[in-house]
């Protein structure tokens, strides 16, 4: 079995809104975060997640949607918390709406040999009701959510933690395990005028983060490579 990081998902939830003069929005974030453009002309009825405005470099990707702005980075498993900073100061300054909720999505790929069992380890994980279906022509996913309350300085935030599994062979016998954190802040606001507490969640999510890959690779998937 081979372990392979496949990126990180940052994802600020904000109300909806569609930039008016979204070339002029793009040079600005270029000069921040360069990359490639891709601008596209919608409406106001543009489903709430689908990206309208796209910066694309080898390393990383932003999507701008009515809904969010995501940050993907595919070459470390770490948050790169200097773009997100960046991200953080461009959104305030370019006066878009107040920021009401965060996430925060790790994948790895899991790649066994064809005489390997993919159901046997994560009996270990989910309860034996969630077992993978590794049938060649599925793509099943199973999920486990954990509720908690964390405090951010002086701050009580509500997350969302969960953990999915997808089982599919397009690259050959694998699976897609995916760590998701997102958060409901009590009051609006929170993550609008400083970086600190957002900061703070980056470092609450790394440390859960690696507790549950070094679990789910040490205790579950022992012999990978």
């Amino acid at each position: 079995m081979n372990k392979k990081f496949i990126n990180n998902q940052f994802v600020f939830f904000i109300e909806d809104y569609i930039v008016a003069n979204k070339s002029e929005l793009v040079v600005l974030l270029k000069k921040e975060i360069p990359g490639e453009e891709l601008i596209l002309n919608v409406s106001s009825e543009i489903p709430r997640d689908m990206p309208y405005i796209t910066v694309t470099h080898s390393d990383y990707e932003i999507r701008i949607a009515k809904n969010r702005i995501e940050f993907f980075n595919n070459i470390i498993d770490s948050i790169d918390k200097e773009s997100i900073q960046k991200i953080h100061s461009f959104l305030i300054n370019n006066n878009f709406p107040y920021i009401s909720n965060l996430g925060i999505v790790t994948r790895n790929r899991y790649i066994f040999e064809e005489d390997e069992d993919m159901n046997e380890p994560f009996k270990k994980l989910f309860s034996d009701n969630k077992i993978v279906n590794t049938q060649e022509s599925s793509e099943i996913r199973i999920s486990n959510i954990i509720k908690q309350d964390i405090k951010l300085d002086k701050n009580d935030v509500k997350t969302n933690n969960l953990i999915s599994i997808f089982s599919n062979y397009q690259d050959g016998k694998n699976i897609i395990c995916e760590y998701d954190i997102n958060t409901k802040p009590n009051k609006e606001n929170v993550w609008k005028k400083q970086f600190n507490n957002i900061s703070m969640f980056i470092d609450y999510y790394e440390k859960s983060k690696n507790l549950f890959f070094e679990k789910l690779e040490k205790e579950i998937l022992c012999d990978i490579d």
